[in-house]
């Protein structure tokens, strides 16, 4: 994988970075400033009459045959006395919603179902109700696609991560759920694209090809060895940490290809006639480490993700990020040193001597690409774990937050790994020469 050098080099595979071009700030600052415009612009103005009737259209359908035959002539009609008189006798009329597909029954109907049919529905609303919040949801669709349409046009990011954005913003504005059908849409976004695990999981393979660009996972991994580095125990327990602590937030296979190389330099350095026996011990100990580590958490390894699909799908139960951590980490806790005090007592020669720990070149100071790669990673860390409510500390769990025409209890783990996966492209590092913490080229 090609890093970079510094913070010119570019994001190719070690390819110079792009020349200098004024231009280019241009068309990412317009893109940025009509985008936002624009949306704000769609969010703040009247409703248009249009986008009314087009949600009057929509929730016909969803209502029971005799309110919405009551309806129709009214909504035919499209005029201001017209949706006057609609909107009084919408507001007359009680309706029950289907929590699934949101297929609408009366209230005489309702009370008709048994108990197990009647928990299938939600509570009781208006149909002016439904009409209302789908109108005001086909207006911030209008807003995230004014905002897609300006950053596309001025290539302010990949137009391929643009295409992501619908899997923030419908859930966010309360458009539609990112998982499960719910009021007032009853569409989901996740799976016009795919499953949303496969966004948990392209959210963090994201990070993790940011942290290796910018050699962000070396500099982990070697201050580590500098802390362990003195006695040969030491330094396999550093590397051990360091496997495990990088396989609970990147592919094993990734965490043990970034640490090999560092290994196999300390153990150049090595000169004893059992070195190889040492040295078998130390790769081993990595792959191992980077394989109980995966248990960890729920983007850890590819298995943890399908039994979470197979619980949703079977059981009907959604596990969170901080579900799977309380349950992987005593494992990877209780793991770990048994893993170290075997291949110790296996490998390690009784009279073997390291070198200085400082003949492992420590790295310099932070690149402004590895800072940004940090605050995203830290970012989707902490917004995992305090999505969910936290009763020791009383705190209810960021989903449960709304703030005007922002809503986050529709935005669940997959979610927050697009954001940070979205960051990594916007964020820029060199704006001038075309430098992002991430791009696709």
């Amino acid at each position: 994988v090609a890093r970079a050098s510094d913070e010119r080099a570019g994001s190719g595979a070690g390819r110079p970075g792009v020349p200098e071009h004024a231009g280019r700030r241009f068309a990412w600052a317009a893109g940025w400033l009509l985008g936002l415009g624009g949306f704000v612009f769609w969010l703040l103005i009247p409703l248009p009459t249009s986008l009314q009737w087009v949600a009057v259209e929509h929730a016909l359908p969803l209502l029971p045959r005799e309110a919405a035959e009551s309806l129709r002539p009214l909504a035919a009609q499209r005029t201001a006395e017209s949706w006057r008189r609609l909107r009084e006798q919408a507001t007359r009329i009680e309706i029950r919603l289907h929590l699934s597909n949101g297929v609408a029954v009366t209230e005489a109907q309702y009370r008709l179902l048994d108990g197990a049919a009647r928990r299938s529905f939600d509570q009781p609303r208006t149909a002016w109700s439904l009409i209302a919040t789908r109108a005001e949801a086909a207006r911030r669709v209008l807003a995230s696609a004014t905002l897609m349409i300006f950053l596309w046009v001025f290539a302010v990011i990949p137009p391929a991560i643009t295409a992501l954005l619908p899997l923030l913003l419908f859930p966010l504005l309360g458009i539609a759920s990112l998982t499960r059908p719910a009021f007032p849409s009853y569409f989901t976004v996740a799976p016009q694209y795919g499953h949303h695990l496969i966004f948990l999981f392209m959210g963090t393979f994201m990070v993790s090809r940011a942290m290796t660009h910018w050699s962000l996972d070396q500099r982990i991994a070697t201050n580590i060895l500098h802390f362990f580095g003195g006695r040969p125990s030491l330094l396999m327990l550093g590397f051990i940490l360091s496997a495990a602590f990088l396989s609970m937030w990147i592919t094993n296979t990734a965490a043990t290809a970034t640490l090999a190389p560092t290994a196999l330099a300390v153990l150049s350095r090595i000169d004893h006639p059992e070195k190889h026996r040492y040295r078998t011990g130390l790769l081993l100990s990595v792959a191992y480490a980077a394989t109980v580590g995966g248990m960890a958490t729920l983007v850890g390894t590819a298995p943890n993700a399908i039994y979470a699909t197979f619980a949703a799908t079977l059981a009907g139960h959604q596990v969170t990020f901080t579900e799977w951590l309380s349950f992987g980490l005593p494992f990877v806790l209780l793991f770990l040193p048994v893993v170290w005090q075997l291949q110790a007592r296996r490998f390690i020669p009784p009279d073997l001597e390291l070198p200085l720990r400082h003949s492992v070149e420590r790295p310099g100071p932070m690149s402004r690409g590895e800072k940004q790669v940090a605050f995203v990673f830290a970012l989707m860390v902490i917004l995992w774990l305090s999505r969910r409510p936290v009763e020791a500390i009383h705190w209810p769990g960021w989903s449960a937050f709304a703030w005007g025409p922002l809503s986050l209890h529709w935005i669940n783990d997959s979610g927050v790994a697009v954001l940070g996966g979205v960051l990594l492209f916007i964020l820029p590092v060199e704006l001038r020469r075309g430098v992002f913490t991430l791009d696709l080229r």
